[in-house]
């Protein structure tokens, strides 16, 4: 069924036929639900997941080679990280283009290009390219994006004389890649003042501390086949200095993987995948929080402000 055929007003509903798809969304613990967020499935949220390490390493060195607002999102620095699986049902099998979603910061919507104004702590999706001066997510639709597609495209031309944490970052997208997806308010199904019903969160199956995840997942890869070697160099009871990072990605996408893409050796992608779905399953359930202390605003409800602001994420 065409989305066109769900606008109803207020009494749009989800046909009887809609697609479910089971996704992951990591999150500060205060919020729920996927509203004006991001999704991704087990490979897509490997990938940004497994990405932490060399992000401290780029972010460290002011002048490595980094994405907008990469050193300073919530969803990858905060210290009260979750990670959430749930199921969710999509009216239409189409898909519109993927809108990038995050938490405002210094009153910002991050990455719109003239800035905008929002409320700290609430979310919002962009839409188009980057730097676009018209990047309103207006399509209803869930929008999903091919991890490897999307960012090999910005991190390949960034490769000549870049270090091991581009390196790695384009490795572990060849080999992982995955789907992310966006969920806009104004496709809601259970939102009032949503004239069309594109989705509808229909469980959360379970959510877990991501600090427990990283953990399992981290033991995982140190006992990966001649890994313990490596690791064992390494300062005691570290495990974000250069030489415990260069042994994680090492592991995972074989010895080469800082200086040659693609890289040989490691782990294959969906075992990759893997490691991080088993990490999450390991970890007990959590009760997730009841209601978003603060709201997920809606997507267009923002307004331009001044050319001196500068986009965060």
């Amino acid at each position: 069924m065409q989305l066109a055929a769900l606008v109803a007003g207020a009494a749009a509903t989800m046909p009887t036929n809609p697609s479910n798809i089971t996704v992951y969304h990591v999150n500060q613990a205060n919020y729920s639900g996927i509203t004006n967020m991001n999704t991704a499935d087990g490979a897509g949220d490997a990938f940004f997941d497994f990405r932490f390490l060399l992000e401290q390493q780029k972010c460290a060195n002011k002048t490595a080679h980094t994405f907008p607002g990469e050193c300073t999102n919530p969803e990858m620095i905060a210290h009260d990280l979750v990670i959430t699986k749930v199921v969710v049902a999509i009216a239409d099998s189409r898909y519109s283009d993927y809108g990038e979603c995050n938490v405002c910061i210094n009153g910002t919507v991050p990455m719109t290009n003239p800035p905008r104004a929002c409320v700290d702590g609430t979310y919002h999706c962009r839409c188009g390219d980057w730097g676009s001066t018209n990047d309103v997510c207006s399509n209803p639709a869930v929008g999903k994006q091919n991890v490897k597609a999307m960012m090999n495209g910005f991190a390949r031309h960034m490769l000549p004389g870049s270090g091991p944490p581009m390196h790695w970052m384009v490795n572990l997208v060849e080999r992982v890649g995955g789907e992310w997806y966006s969920s806009l308010d104004i496709g809601e199904c259970d939102n009032k003042a949503s004239k069309t019903c594109a989705w509808k969160l229909l469980e959360t199956v379970k959510e877990v501390n991501a600090t427990c995840q990283a953990a399992n997942a981290r033991k995982t890869i140190e006992n990966l086949p001649g890994a313990q070697k490596c690791f064992a160099a390494c300062p005691s009871g570290s495990t974000t200095s250069l030489c415990y990072t260069n042994c994680y990605y090492s592991a995972l996408l074989g010895d080469d993987a800082s200086v040659a893409v693609p890289s040989t050796g490691g782990v294959p992608g969906p075992k990759i995948t893997k490691i991080w779905e088993d990490a999450f399953e390991a970890c007990p359930a959590r009760k997730p929080a009841g209601h978003n202390s603060l709201p997920a605003s809606h997507s267009t409800a923002t307004k331009a402000m001044g050319a001196g602001a500068v986009p965060d994420a």
